[in-house]
C-alpha cells in the first residue's frame, strides 16, 4: 500500500489536518478535533464521488457562453476508516479515530493513516551562495528529531533538467 493519508494532530489545539492524494489531486482538510468522523467521512466521499470533473468551473468566454451542462447524479463512493480490520466507530471524535494503524478506504483505494510523522516545518538556504564555502542550510523538524535526518545533497550538471 504506497497511499497514505497524513495527520497532524496536536492535543490543546482546536483543529487537526489530514492531508491525502485523490484521483491525482491533493487534499488538505482542517477540521475539528472534536468533530464526529462520520462528517469527515462523508466530505471524502463527497468529494470522491465528484471525482475529477468540475462541470461549471472553467472560464467562461465573453463571447460565447454555451449552455450549462447537467451534470450526472455520482453515486457516492464508500469511505471507512478500519482499525485491526474493525471499522472505527462513525461516533468517535476525529482526534481519537485518526491514529496510526488505521486504514482509509475510499472505494477500492486503500490509504495507510500516519500521525503526526516527521515533518520538515523549515528548509532554508542562506541568500546568498559563494563557491568553495560550506553551504549551511536552516531545518527546523516537527515530530522528530534532526539527528535522526539523513540529508543528501545534489549538483546539478545540466540546468536545462534541473525543474
Amino acid at each position: 500500500m504506497d497511499d497514505r493519508v497524513v495527520v497532524r494532530c496536536i492535543p490543546g489545539e482546536p483543529k487537526l489536518t489530514i492531508s491525502f492524494i485523490l484521483d491525482g489531486s491533493h487534499r488538505h482538510m482542517l477540521r475539528d478535533q472534536t468533530e464526529e468522523l462520520a462528517k469527515v467521512l462523508l466530505r471524502i466521499s463527497n468529494n470522491a464521488a465528484k471525482g475529477g470533473s468540475q462541470v461549471g468551473r472553467a472560464k467562461k468566454s465573453k463571447k460565447s457562453k454555451p449552455p450549462l451542462l447537467l451534470a450526472a447524479v455520482a453515486e457516492p463512493v464508500v469511505v471507512k476508516l478500519l482499525y485491526d480490520g474493525e471499522a472505527v466507530s462513525e461516533d468517535a471524535e476525529n482526534s481519537e479515530a485518526w491514529k496510526d494503524g488505521t486504514v482509509l478506504h475510499i472505494g477500492e483505494t486503500r490509504y495507510e493513516v500516519q500521525r503526526n510523522g516527521p515533518n520538515f516545518t523549515r528548509a532554508q538556504l542562506p541568500g546568498c551562495l559563494l563557491a568553495g564555502f560550506p553551504v549551511c542550510p536552516r531545518l527546523e523538524v516537527e515530530f522528530g528529531r534532526l539527528e535522526d535526518c539523513e540529508l543528501t545533497w545534489y549538483k546539478c550538471f545540466n540546468h536545462a533538467n534541473a525543474y
